[in-house]
């Protein structure tokens, strides 16, 4: 089953079925799917902030496997919480739980905080594996967080899973362009952890301070 160009309110079954009102705060795929595999390919989930309030959280759920591919499409593919330049708010956090979660060909889960506030955490997690594959070097594929000039910090990525692999082109990575801190990335892999890049394409798990920010790059903790 693939899920193209999502809209929230096809998403939501229980927001649906209870009459409830739908605002961007969660996504329930694993009920629209019942359970089975989930594909997101050239289309994406978002929230955006661009006033007072954080943008909302995203939760995805998949029983057997989320997979996420931009390589159908141009546009970005992929999950996405933001906080956009001008806001006050924080960028919304994200939760990835699934039976196996494939990040690849340009996709990304990111979120980012171009504002006065903090960027989101981001927490996936799997018992089995969590792959991130890219393909080109112009089109990063990965798990992100950046903590913008202005932004009061926050941005922590944690992987969690039996089996880790981070191929060519594809990374996990936070960074700061802030006084405040970039965010911390743990990562636990029960049963292995495996970076395999090539000389076009690395494979990185890294935290970046960008030229001319004050604030220290975020702590790496590799665990297993």
């Amino acid at each position: 089953t693939i899920l193209a160009g999502l809209t929230r309110a096809s998403l939501c079954v229980r927001c649906r079925e209870h009459g409830l009102p739908f605002v961007e705060r969660h996504i329930h795929i694993d009920e629209v799917l019942n359970g089975v595999e989930t594909a997101i390919r050239g289309g994406q989930s978002a929230t955006s902030t661009a006033g007072l309030g954080a943008s909302g959280p995203v939760t995805v759920s998949a029983l057997v496997a989320l997979r996420l591919s931009g390589e159908e499409s141009d546009d970005l593919a992929g999950i996405r919480t933001l906080a956009k330049p001008g806001s006050l708010g924080d960028a919304g956090d994200i939760a990835i739980l699934a039976g196996r979660v494939s990040v690849a060909s340009g996709a990304a889960i990111d979120s980012s905080a171009l504002s006065l506030g903090r960027a989101g955490t981001i927490a996936v997690g799997s018992p089995t594996e969590v792959s991130l594959a890219g393909n080109d070097a112009s089109r990063p594929t990965g798990i992100s967080t950046t903590v913008g000039p202005a932004s009061a910090g926050g941005g922590a990525i944690g992987l969690t899973a039996g089996r880790i692999a981070i191929a060519s082109g594809a990374a996990v990575t936070t960074t700061t362009q802030s006084a405040a801190a970039g965010g911390d990335i743990t990562v636990f892999a029960g049963d292995s952890l495996r970076l395999a890049g090539s000389a076009a394409n690395g494979a990185a798990i890294g935290s970046e301070g960008r030229l001319g920010a004050a604030g220290q790059a975020g702590a790496i903790r590799l665990d297993g």
